[in-house]
């Protein structure tokens, strides 16, 4: 990650980053450390051309000292004086923080601590940086999709009228485990008009016949998420069922066609919606966002509004959606935003899966 610590400061007004892990977990801590996520303790890190520190107590030492590169010097420091001290005397006249990590309260005591010097605001160029994916962030979100899928895959056989939601849930997160991998988020099992609420909590309810089933979920691996969306039939489809599954997949499919470097965010949204708004429907949520060490990850929100432009090795997720009485219909996946077209990182099935 040298080269990210470097575009981080090259050109910029601040010569020092401060970043801070604590009850507040920063994930740009790991992205800049390579440390897993689970090691989420109180650190303090100090960044410059030259030097690079990791502050903790002797409790977290241990974990600090086998996952950090030898890139960075980790000290110990068990008191807030002795912090306090230390920082003053290593930090430069102009520091880069996050501003997103702190209450009023937390940034009113750092201003008191570090008295006398400029801070700015780091927030922004945080997630910019980790918006552009290198190859080896693509290949861990890319196993992070494999793992959902395989895993959905595998339990699949098991659905049946009669299953419950919470049993799926069950089954899924148990395959993400078995391949070594977390959640990136709380599985969505939702069936009949419990998939027409967007963030479904997974329940007591049976799957029954005739019904739709929406399954949304995502495996973490190596600290890069992936997000994941399907819907199935349980048991025969109707032809109506089918004509509105084939709505989604068609607005996925021409969605696809507006993710490319350069076309605002905007643009997709509004294609997307437009096909739908021809059907009587129209996405109540953002047709995606970004992907990477969190679910929900920079750029946050692809929607009628935003301005913002892809760029190359972006990866967002796209799930365009519909819901209503017959229960609801969302289909998702990732793609890596190339030159013209995108990158798919798994293909969504054309037609309506009956289980």
């Amino acid at each position: 990650m040298n080269k990210k610590i470097h575009e981080l400061l090259d050109g910029q007004k601040f010569d020092s980053i401060l970043l801070k892990n604590s009850s507040f977990h920063d994930v740009n801590f790991n992205y800049l450390t390579g440390l897993p996520m689970e090691v989420q303790g109180f650190a303090v890190m100090i960044l410059k051309k030259n030097k690079k520190i990791v502050i903790t107590s002797s409790l977290e030492y241990g974990n600090l000292k086998k996952f950090l590169s030898k890139d960075f010097k980790v000290l110990v420091i068990n008191s807030k004086n002795q912090l306090e001290g230390f920082l003053k005397k290593n930090l430069s006249k102009k520091i880069g923080i996050n501003f997103d990590l702190y209450s009023v309260s937390g940034f009113r005591n750092l201003k008191k601590t570090l008295k006398g010097r400029k801070i700015f605001d780091v927030s922004k160029k945080l997630s910019e940086l980790r918006a552009v994916k290198n190859k080896s962030e693509i290949k861990k979100i890319q196993t992070a999709v494999d793992v959902s899928i395989e895993s959905l895959e595998k339990v699949i056989p098991k659905i049946r009228p009669g299953r419950t939601e919470k049993e799926l849930k069950f089954w899924i997160e148990q395959e993400f485990r078995k391949n070594a991998c977390n959640l990136s988020y709380e599985t969505i099992v939702a069936s009949g008009i419990n998939s027409s609420v967007p963030h479904h909590l997974s329940g007591e309810k049976k799957l029954r016949k005739g019904e739709f089933l929406l399954i949304d979920f995502g495996a973490r691996y190596s600290n890069y998420c992936s997000d994941n969306t399907r819907t199935y039939c349980i048991g025969k489809s109707t032809e109506k069922q089918r004509e509105l599954y084939e709505l989604i997949y068609n607005t996925s499919e021409q969605s696809y066609r507006q993710f490319f470097e350069g076309n605002k965010a905007k643009n997709a949204f509004n294609l997307a919606n437009g096909m739908l708004k021809e059907k009587g429907f129209e996405l109540i949520h953002a047709l995606g966002h970004g992907v990477g060490l969190h679910v929900h990850d920079y750029p946050n929100g692809i929607g009628a509004k935003d301005e913002w432009k892809f760029m190359k090795n972006y990866v967002v997720s796209v799930e365009p959606a519909i819901y209503g009485k017959f229960g609801g219909i969302r289909l998702e996946t990732e793609v890596v935003i190339k030159d013209d077209f995108p990158k798919i990182m798994k293909k969504i099935p054309k037609e309506l899966i009956e289980l």
